[in-house]
């Protein structure tokens, strides 16, 4: 089984609705499971039926026993990005999943993502840089520090293969969460 799944707030479902749209536009529904994790609370003034080609799995669903916590300290954007290793560790216990994507909520899907796939028949991770290639000593932005404060990854896509190693990373990268997922450089 295959998984795609981002997370979101209420206020950022439109974005979602469109991602979700798109990646089964280029890609069959019956080999993935596409997963919207809402760090929020379901609202009754939102109409969650258009979301019938996904599912929905509310923050609660996760346990996260720090929670609380999180809240009080993050700001949204924050927080949203906090919770990715526990639903990535929460989506392969409940699944059982040989493969797990995540996609900001933002991203618009204009391929198969089977190429993917191929990489990762190889690596039990796959990231994207935010550059390839140095950056030249010119004066403008962005130069190469600028990594040093927000990673040297972009995490707005992440693919992860069901693997120790994998299980390992996530456990690290949940701890890290908890406590230093502050966008402050």
């Amino acid at each position: 089984m295959k998984i795609a799944f981002t997370i979101c707030s209420n206020n950022y479902l439109a974005q979602a609705k469109i991602l979700v749209d798109s990646f089964f536009e280029h890609n069959p529904k019956e080999d993935y499971i596409f997963i919207i994790g809402l760090c929020d609370r379901k609202s009754t003034r939102i109409d969650y039926s258009i979301f019938d080609n996904c599912t929905l799995i509310e923050i609660e669903d996760l346990q996260i026993s720090n929670f609380k916590d999180m809240c009080l300290k993050y700001n949204i954007i924050e927080l949203n990005t906090s919770i990715k290793p526990f639903l990535f560790s929460y989506l392969f216990e409940k699944f059982d999943a040989e493969l797990i994507y995540y996609f900001d909520p933002d991203i618009c899907i204009f391929n198969t993502v089977s190429i993917i796939e191929e990489e990762m028949s190889e690596f039990d991770v796959l990231l994207t840089p935010h550059i390839y290639t140095p950056i030249p000593l010119d004066g403008h932005i962005p130069q190469e520090n600028i990594f040093l404060n927000y990673g040297l990854y972009n995490l707005g896509f992440l693919a992860l293969k069901n693997s120790a190693i994998t299980h390992e990373m996530l456990k690290w990268w949940s701890n890290k969460l908890e406590e230093k997922c502050i966008d402050n450089p």
